[in-house]
């Protein structure tokens, strides 16, 4: 986690999935490693980031901090790294800052925490269970075009799409 100067503290791993797969902090960011090699994950802005759970799929939550000094809870799917806030519906008030589990469901838990009302008081946190929310059904679709008709068909029948690529 962030210490007070506002940089990552070297930590070392802080989360293992059954890949193998270690999420490791240190420095000003927040890397994977697996089988000696690194990968770093990067962060929301220019602040660094630290990452506190991964599941089986490799996606990893934790917290980044940005430019402006505010915290923010990530989602990193083994690509692009996401503000969770950005990724929840409307009706949530609270500004998610840091995320500290997911698991092979997508489930995500996030904290949301106010700033210490005296210098050694800690933050008012509340936490969240995310869920991921129902995603539309897909399937394969063919375009295909007739020319003795001068007309395009799309179809997502099975049996259709078979005769098509056997040319019939």
């Amino acid at each position: 986690r962030p210490n007070a100067s506002g940089t990552m503290a070297v930590s070392g791993a802080s989360a293992i999935n059954a890949q193998g797969v270690a999420v490791v902090n240190g420095g000003n960011g927040t890397f994977l490693l697996k089988g000696g090699m690194q990968m770093p994950l990067g962060s929301l802005g220019a602040g660094s980031s630290g990452g506190w759970g991964i599941n089986t799929a490799g996606h990893v939550v934790g917290s980044s901090r940005l430019g402006s000094g505010a915290d923010r809870a990530f989602l990193f799917d083994g690509a692009t790294m996401y503000d969770v806030n950005t990724l929840t519906v409307a009706g949530l008030s609270e500004l998610l800052t840091a995320a500290t589990g997911i698991n092979d469901a997508g489930q995500i838990v996030a904290n949301s925490c106010d700033p210490p009302l005296a210098p050694s008081a800690p933050p008012a946190c509340r936490s969240y269970r995310l869920d991921p929310g129902s995603r539309p059904e897909t399937a394969m679709m063919v375009e295909y075009y007739n020319a003795s008709l001068d007309h395009y068909f799309m179809t997502h029948v099975a049996g259709e799409i078979g005769i098509l690529d056997a040319g019939v």
